[in-house]
């Protein structure tokens, strides 16, 4: 019947995008960007539907842009900037609460300050939006830290390293930074309590903290 073929031909379409995505997906893994794009490009089009292709394919879309400004190719890293954020703007159409598609359009908009420095501010909303959807989540707060950082608010650094330590109290690299932003800003004590807190409350035999404090 019609209704067997329209079923059949969706399945086949589908296993196809998959497929293609797939093979995509592999290469822009291994950083293959130049030829990740075709097949993932094909995926969108054959699925149009699927928020991961849009995202993926935004990714790839995104270092394609900085390696096209590396080259000093700023036409073609513009236009490839702009499809970048357009399928990120799919991903996010279809599945808004995707704290993953958030990430990723964190990345895309931090990768593009390369060419464009006012950049980090959507870099900020944007992985904003993926703390309110994924509040218990240290890694976000880590990088507010260090996207906050890069627009010298070193108050609102600290604020999300505390935050980002309450929320795993194990958490290296936030010391780590913590300290960092506390000796920046001249606050030495608070630069060196917080290594000596490491050290005795987390992992006393740290060599690299341990030289922090000699």
């Amino acid at each position: 019947s019609s209704i067997t073929v329209l079923v059949l031909g969706f399945l086949i379409l589908t296993w196809t995008a998959d497929k293609t995505f797939a093979t995509g997906y592999r290469l822009a893994h291994q950083g293959q960007y130049a030829s990740a794009y075709r097949p993932l490009q094909t995926a969108v089009i054959l699925n149009p539907n699927e928020p991961l292709y849009h995202d993926e394919y935004a990714n790839a879309l995104a270092s394609l842009a900085v390696a096209a400004m590396n080259n000093q190719d700023a036409t073609l890293a513009s236009t490839l900037a702009a499809y970048a954020i357009a399928e990120n703007d799919a991903a996010l159409a279809i599945s808004p609460n995707n704290v993953n598609f958030w990430k990723s359009r964190t990345k895309i908009y931090y990768a593009l300050t390369v060419f464009d420095e006012t950049l980090v501010t959507q870099a900020i909303q944007a992985l904003t939006q993926a703390e309110r959807l994924s509040p218990k989540d240290p890694k976000i707060a880590y990088n507010l830290a260090i996207l906050s950082g890069r627009t010298n608010n070193a108050d609102a650094a600290i604020s999300y390293l505390k935050h980002a330590i309450d929320l795993k109290p194990n958490y290296r690299d936030a010391y780590y930074a913590l300290y960092i932003f506390y000796t920046e800003t001249k606050q030495t004590d608070a630069a060196s309590e917080i290594i000596t807190t490491y050290l005795t409350t987390i992992n006393s035999q740290d060599e690299e903290f341990k030289k922090l404090v000699e």
